[in-house]
């Protein structure tokens, strides 16, 4: 199956490796954090979440870092933390990859339900939450301060059920 307990890779999309984030990848996270937003996390800050109760995972071509994401675990629910891939990598399944692959671990560990916010701008974003199963519900006003832009509020609920689990792996294997 495509989600080891361990180190080795998580999943293969072709030639990308999905792997469990390491100390040694946020350097290139980072710089991908600061081309992707516009209030990037700094290094400190990703070193940080390898301490908490969180999931992250790191795409890789041949030893690059193209993408990563984050779930982190509140009150037995999961929230979608960060995801994002490098711009010339966008559009080849890495962060549906990334995304279906974090909710597909969520609800291994017995999650139900998930949530994220993201930029009501951000199209591209929202149709990939949407195609996982997330619907909005809901707006947090302001909650990009620097840019003065709201929040759409998305959930997921039913993560284990059935019908979750197949839509889940029927994308990975669209995206592969």
């Amino acid at each position: 199956m495509f989600l080891a307990d361990s180190n080795a890779a998580y999943y293969k999309l072709g030639e990308i490796s999905i792997v469990k984030m390491q100390e040694s990848h946020i350097p290139e996270i980072h710089k991908i954090e600061k081309v992707e937003f516009n209030d990037p996390w700094s290094e400190r800050l990703l070193r940080s979440e390898l301490k908490l109760d969180r999931l992250y995972l790191v795409a890789e071509l041949k030893g690059e870092v193209v993408g990563y994401g984050g779930v982190g675990f509140f009150a037995g629910e999961a929230h979608i933390l960060n995801l994002a891939t490098k711009s010339e990598f966008k559009r080849m399944g890495i962060g549906l990859s990334i995304t279906v692959l974090l909710l597909a671990y969520s609800s291994k560990i017995g999650i139900e339900s998930a949530t994220l916010e993201v930029r009501v701008s951000n199209d591209a974003a929202k149709h990939l939450y949407e195609k996982v199963g997330f619907v909005p519900v809901g707006i947090r006003p302001n909650y990009y301060v620097k840019e003065n832009e709201d929040a759409l509020i998305m959930w997921i609920h039913d993560l284990s059920s059935e019908a979750s689990m197949k839509t889940l792996i029927n994308l990975l294997e669209e995206a592969n």
